[in-house]
């Protein structure tokens, strides 16, 4: 008979297995927070400028007695408003004629800005450093820290200068730090500006030739438009955004025109040229055009006109440099003109009241009005206005800086003549003013 071996039993020795089970827990609860810590330790915790996380916090989390409040905000072209009392479209806040400081708390930098009445004429962003900005405003000589009753992430881009843009974001927030498990006593306000590229889909300026208009635009719409010794508005608007195109793309300037050459396209509308103005971001809207008066073939020169909402400067670089660039062969026109328009030539749209509330607060010009967003009271003027961009453009704080350009009068035969042998001089001109406003290096 052969030997079988006889097999062992395995006895489990708890004395040494339980503390063995014991010690693989604490090593893997061990394990596991420490790498829930390395990641937290890697994640990115909210900072400014090139500081650190504990400078951040140390530098931001002070707290201020002195402090006044911030009720609205919006944006108009490159220029950034801020309100004491909750913005209706009228000239007149607790702000203006005060000074807001921006003071960085990257470095030196110190911006301070004299609040006009004027949209265009605020917060102007194109210039500002990158950093990162407290807000105060100059009261009876006291420095008061800026402060929202709300939290606002608000941003906005500026135009194209030397290949770059910038960022511009207003931040208020009592959780600003809440990285740090720090909550401040006022949502204070902060300017962060950084470099950053427009999206495919942005530009910078758009430009809109008259005519060859297919909606309702309160009598301003026409195919052809304005006529006379031979020439059409809707041709020769075309050409004119073409030519200006090109010089402001040679200047750095991301353009696009609203119509195509034979395109007929309404001004108002969710498919119309100033909807398609809103969704690209532009900052600046030309309108360019042609008067025509048969009954009047004296009356020559240029009309350009601004939102009443505005100071008019742009405008009036432009028509201060025509008549120069032109040999005085091209002047503004005076029968437009109001009192308190400076510029010849130079004419602010005027303020109607609305049709439904009766407020005189809306510019007379229904495509620098309605272009405008918040600052000029878009989509409420009328029932034409509310039904045609009141979707797009009521309390947009996205307001858009807007010219209407009408160059000269068909109607008159030298003013005729001169536009056809001499287009590009003038067109050369208004893109040469548009570049020294927006103070693009173009060397």
């Amino acid at each position: 008979m052969a030997y079988t071996p006889r097999k062992r039993r395995f006895k489990l020795n708890y004395k040494i297995v339980v503390p063995l089970l014991v010690l693989l827990i604490f090593i893997a609860y061990f394990l596991v927070n420490f790498i829930n810590k390395s990641n937290e330790e890697q994640q990115v915790l909210f900072t400014v400028c090139d500081f650190s996380s504990e400078k951040t916090k140390t530098t931001l989390e002070k707290e201020y007695k002195d402090v006044t409040e911030v009720k609205d905000y919006l944006f108009y072209g490159e220029s950034l408003g801020i309100y004491q009392d909750p913005y209706k479209g009228e000239n007149s806040d607790g702000f203006n004629a005060k000074t807001i400081k921006l003071k960085s708390v990257c470095g030196d930098e110190e911006y301070s800005f004299l609040m006009d009445s004027a949209a265009d004429r605020k917060i102007l962003l194109g210039n500002l450093e990158p950093g990162f900005y407290e807000m105060y405003i100059v009261e009876d000589l006291k420095e008061r820290r800026l402060y929202m009753s709300d939290e606002v992430d608000i941003s906005t881009t500026t135009v194209t200068r030397n290949g770059k843009n910038k960022k511009v974001q207003l931040l208020a927030d009592t959780k600003l730090l809440n990285d740090y498990d720090v909550t401040t006593n006022y949502a204070y306000a902060y300017l962060s500006v950084s470099e950053t590229k427009l999206k495919e889909d942005e530009y910078d300026v758009v430009i809109d030739p008259a005519a060859n208009d297919s909606g309702i635009t309160g009598g301003y719409g026409s195919t052809a438009g304005s006529s006379g010794n031979g020439l059409t508005e809707a041709t020769e608007s075309y050409i004119a955004a073409e030519l200006l195109k090109t010089k402001l793309e040679e200047k750095g300037l991301k353009v696009l025109i609203l119509r195509g050459e034979d395109e007929v396209i309404s001004t108002y509308g969710e498919d119309g040229r100033i909807a398609k103005a809103y969704e690209v971001n532009a900052k600046y809207y030309f309108r360019l055009g042609f008067s025509s008066d048969e009954t009047s073939p004296s009356l020559n020169g240029f009309n350009i006109f601004h939102s009443s909402h505005s100071t008019g400067m742009l405008a009036s670089q432009i028509g201060y440099d025509l008549p120069k660039n032109t040999g005085k062969n091209l002047v503004g026109d005076t029968i437009h003109m109001r009192s308190g328009d400076s510029t010849q030539g130079v004419i602010s749209s005027g303020v109607n009241a609305g049709d439904i509330d009766g407020r005189e607060v809306y510019d007379s010009d229904l495509y620098i009005r309605e272009s405008g967003g918040k600052a000029t009271q878009a989509g409420m003027y009328s029932e034409n206005s509310q039904e045609g961009t009141a979707s797009f453009s009521k309390d947009n704080l996205y307001g858009i800086n807007t010219l209407n350009i009408y160059f000269c009068y068909f109607s008159n035969s030298d003013n005729a003549t001169y536009w056809k042998n001499s287009k590009e001089t003038i067109v050369d001109s208004v893109a040469n003013s548009i570049a020294v406003y927006l103070d693009l290096d173009t060397e």
